[in-house]
C-alpha cells in the first residue's frame, strides 16, 4: 500500500511541474508553490481568495517534499515531511492553521542520571533542552559549570554525532528543519522555537511548541556567539568538510542555516530514533 501511494505521488509530483492545478477523480491537488503566503494563510493568487483542498510540494527532480490539505487558506488535517530521497520524515496534524498534537514529557539519561524536559511536535521527539553529557570533545561556556546546568555544553561535531544517549541521534538537516515552513517559515519560526524566558534584550519567544530554544553561545575559531544573545545546535548533514547548523538570534525571529568547521562548539538537541 505504501509503495502504491509513493507511485501516486510521484505521479502527482511529474504532473504538477506544468500544471498548477490538476483533477484526480473528484479530488484536486494543487502545487503550493503556485499559491501566495500571506501570514498563515495561502490565496490563489488571480483572486487572493483563500485556498482549499489538497496540496503537495516539489523540489529538484520533482521530489514530494510535502503533502497535506488546507482549509479556508490554512492548514488542515495530517501533514507529511518528506527528505530530499522520498523518505517520510514528519507528520503532524493541524486544525485551522494550529498544530493540535504537541505533548510534553521527559526522559531520563541512562548514563549519568540527568532529566530532561521533552517535546513530540507530531511524530518527532525532541529534547526541550540542550544537552548536558559530559564528555571529551565537550565544555561548558566559558568555562563555568553554572552555564552548563542552564544553557548544556557546547560540543564539536564529532563528539555531538555520538553524544546523544541510546535512542536517540544527532538530527539531519532535514530532519530539524521539516516544520519551520509550516510555522510562518524561517522569518518567524525562531520566535516560536524560543523560550519565554533566558534571552538578552527581550528577545525572548512564545514557545508554542515546547521547544524552548536557549541562547548556549557558541565558539568558532577566533570568535564566539555570545552566551544569552546567541543559539545554535548541530545536525549531522554534512558540507563538503564542514557539518550544518541552525542559529537563532535575540534580535529576531529567524532561524538561520549555515555551515561551520566541525571544531567549532556549539549546543545539541537530541531527536528520538
Amino acid at each position: 500500500m505504501f509503495k502504491q501511494m509513493k507511485n501516486f505521488i510521484a505521479i502527482l509530483a511529474f504532473t504538477i511541474v506544468s500544471t498548477p492545478l490538476i483533477s484526480c477523480g473528484e479530488e484536486k491537488v494543487i502545487n503550493l508553490g503556485s499559491l501566495q503566503q500571506r501570514g498563515d494563510v495561502y490565496v490563489v493568487p488571480e483572486t487572493q481568495k483563500p485556498y482549499s483542498g489538497k496540496f503537495i510540494e516539489t523540489t529538484y527532480g520533482n521530489i514530494v517534499v510535502t503533502a497535506g490539505s488546507l482549509k479556508n487558506g490554512k492548514l488542515n488535517g495530517k501533514l507529511e515531511r518528506y527528505g530530499g530521497r522520498g523518505q517520510l520524515i514528519w507528520t503532524v496534524n493541524f486544525k485551522d492553521g494550529i498544530i493540535v498534537d504537541v505533548q510534553r514529557g521527559s526522559f531520563t539519561d541512562p548514563r549519568d542520571g540527568k532529566a530532561y524536559k521533552t517535546t513530540k511536535i507530531g511524530s518527532q521527539t525532541w529534547f526541550a533542552e540542550n544537552l548536558n553529557y559530559d564528555t571529551s570533545g565537550s565544555k561548558c561556556y566559558g568555562d563555568n559549570p553554572s552555564n552548563c546546568q542552564k544553557y548544556g555544553r557546547l560540543y564539536n561535531w564529532n563528539t555531538a554525532m555520538k553524544a546523544c544517549p541510546s535512542g536517540w541521534h544527532l538530527p539531519s538537516k532535514d530532519e530539524a528543519e521539516a516544520w519551520e515552513k509550516f510555522f510562518g517559515g524561517s522569518n518567524v519560526a525562531g520566535k516560536m522555537l524560543k523560550a519565554t524566558s533566558g534571552w538578552n534584550y527581550d528577545g525572548n519567544g512564545t514557545d508554542d511548541l515546547g521547544f524552548s530554544a536557549l541562547p548556549g553561545g557558541g565558539i568558532f575559531g577566533g570568535s564566539i556567539g555570545i552566551l544569552g544573545d546567541y543559539g545554535g545546535w548541530w545536525s549531522s548533514s554534512e558540507h563538503n568538510n564542514d557539518a550544518h547548523y541552525r542559529s537563532i538570534y535575540y534580535l529576531n525571529g529567524r532561524v538561520d542555516w549555515s555551515y561551520a568547521d566541525k571544531s567549532c562548539l556549539i549546543s545539541v538537541r537530541c531527536l528520538k530514533d
